[in-house]
């Protein structure tokens, strides 16, 4: 993207990171691990903007959604960022890596923050964590969920248990979870507005379609006004404003590989965003339904 878009679309992803609802019950994982999380709209939560000249350069999402995070952690006068993607090290092995360590000023208390931006596509009824999968098929709700339960948010406990007391941030003090993300349902689901969701997910989530390549021909004719858009990854976060559609490729159904997320626009405004899959796709899920 050019500089100027650059610039703008930070702006737009900060502002859908503040606002947007979270992904993952913050609640729920509480109350499975008996231990009480901080909420990510307590971290969030401040009227600080960013600078209007306000660049940062893409690499990968979940490192550019860590970026988000630790700007907005910083930008809070009640939080101090002590470090990012801190590992935790016996003399033999890594056990794992602190997303961001901040400290509350307040209380002078550490504070690990778990962050997560993660895209889920339903395969089977919905109301099981196993029936959702990442677009590429490598990727589960569930085991991402007991990882989080299991490993990600218990590195400082696992410190502990190692004997790594000399390192500054163990033990921390509290714990947070920030994630967000969207779910995409099947197209009629989602056109009827009939969303089936595991009890771990939060009833605001964001909500997006995905669609065989049949349903998308089909539903492109029945909708000549509408123009669709390739959405690389840059634009997977916030919706696309006034004029970004520009920096988009439209949408060829010929050139489709796997999945691939697409953006429907009409009068320069995003109506929907999803995935569009192969029939290729629909049969290597077949083999992930058999195992869920």
């Amino acid at each position: 993207m050019p500089s100027r878009a650059n610039s703008l679309r930070f702006k737009s992803d900060y502002h859908w990171l503040k606002n947007s609802p979270e992904l993952i019950n913050s609640q729920i994982v509480s109350s499975h691990m008996g231990q009480n999380l901080r909420a990510a709209h307590e971290l969030l939560s401040h009227d600080v903007s960013l600078p209007d000249a306000y660049e940062t350069e893409f690499k990968r999402l979940g490192i550019y959604f860590e970026k988000l995070v630790i700007e907005a952690l910083r930008l809070n006068q009640n939080y101090r960022v002590l470090n990012t993607n801190y590992q935790v090290r016996t003399e033999t092995r890594t056990l794992g890596e602190y997303d961001v360590i901040i400290e509350n000023l307040s209380e002078r208390q550490f504070i690990h923050v778990e962050v997560a931006v993660k895209f889920y596509l339903q395969l089977g009824q919905g109301e099981q964590l196993c029936h959702w999968v990442g677009p590429g098929l490598r990727d589960r709700l569930d085991l991402k969920y007991q990882r989080l339960l299991t490993h990600q948010l218990m590195l400082g406990e696992k410190a502990l248990e190692s004997g790594c007391n000399d390192l500054p941030y163990v033990p921390v003090d509290g714990k947070a979870l920030i994630t967000k993300g969207r779910l995409y349902y099947p197209f009629e689901a989602y056109i009827q507005q009939r969303f089936s969701y595991p009890d771990e997910i939060t009833d605001d989530h964001l909500k997006g379609f995905w669609m065989s390549s049949d349903q998308y021909n089909a539903y492109k004719q029945s909708q000549p006004d509408i123009r669709w858009y390739n959405l690389a990854k840059p634009f997977w976060l916030a919706e696309i404003c006034a004029g970004e559609h520009d920096l988009l490729e439209p949408f060829e159904i010929e050139h489709l590989v796997g999945a691939k997320q697409v953006v429907a626009m009409a009068d320069d405004k995003e109506l929907m965003r999803g995935f569009v899959v192969t029939e290729d796709w629909l049969k290597r899920t077949r083999d992930i339904e058999q195992i869920t």
